[in-house]
């Protein structure tokens, strides 16, 4: 789903998805590719669906995440 033409994942440090619709949860495959991105230190999920924060991905250079406007109920204490 968040395949894209980045050259190398170490030169990005913000990712934004918005409007996609990707599930309940952030699937095995992308949360693995994402978390390929270890220099990010924004991520933004916005709008895409999600009803739990359980698969997302562990970003150790993350200083914002945002995930407004999805339906997520419980889980968040899971994170910390």
């Amino acid at each position: 789903m968040l395949k894209n033409n980045i050259k190398s994942e170490k030169e990005l440090t913000s990712m934004i998805v918005e409007g996609a619709t990707c599930g309940p949860q952030i699937s095995d495959s992308d949360r693995v590719y994402i978390e390929k991105f270890s220099n990010l230190e924004i991520f933004v999920f916005n709008e895409t669906g999600l009803r739990s924060a359980i698969n997302l991905p562990h970003l150790p250079n993350l200083m914002k995440i945002e995930l407004c406007y999805n339906k997520i109920q419980s889980g968040l204490e899971s994170l910390a």
